[in-house]
């Protein structure tokens, strides 16, 4: 296994748990699928771009994203533009160390 996925692997587990139980179990993520599914899509800052994109067309090109980079994760939202609405009351973020 390479050291690429070795670290997308444990983020991946990182963001499950967080998920479940930690810091964000309580928030509301904007993006849902069709049938009201909240898929989750998680990248390395440091992943090729094209990576990170087939990931998103795996799970029908709607999610959310998260990006781990240096001591941070950021939360992206990735919609197609066909689907796109202003999201109103969604605010809200969340902090853990990686």
């Amino acid at each position: 296994m390479s050291d690429l996925q070795h670290r997308l692997d444990e983020f991946r587990n990182q963001v499950n748990w967080h998920l479940a139980c930690g810091s964000v179990a309580d928030i509301a993520f904007p993006v849902t699928s069709h049938d009201g599914g909240h898929a989750v899509v998680v990248a390395l800052e440091d992943e090729t771009m094209s990576s990170v994109l087939g990931r998103l067309r795996a799970v029908g090109g709607a999610a959310n994203l998260f990006v781990q980079g240096e001591g941070r994760v950021r939360i992206v939202s990735v919609i197609d533009e066909s689907c796109a609405t202003p999201c109103q009351g969604t605010s809200g973020s969340a902090h853990w160390r990686t």
